[in-house]
């Protein structure tokens, strides 16, 4: 017998993420912006919307980049 949980997922996590990710890419702290990244990935592979990770995982290298938010 299989026993299926419900599975929530905390966006206000990934929330907190991007925004630590942003601020460290900011000001320059790329070894805590490698960090973030990390977890963010990691939050992403644990969704079951895999378009939405994939999403997701390309803001993210944007933002990493530093190709976002552009310039101007």
């Amino acid at each position: 017998m299989i026993h299926v949980k419900q599975i929530s997922v905390n966006y206000d996590y990934l929330t907190e993420l991007i925004e630590a990710l942003m601020n460290a890419v900011h000001e320059k702290r790329m070894d805590a912006a490698a960090d973030y990244r990390e977890k963010i990935n990691d939050f992403a592979m644990a969704l079951d919307d895999r378009q939405y990770a994939k999403q997701i995982n390309n803001a993210v290298d944007a933002i990493y980049k530093g190709t976002y938010p552009p310039e101007g």
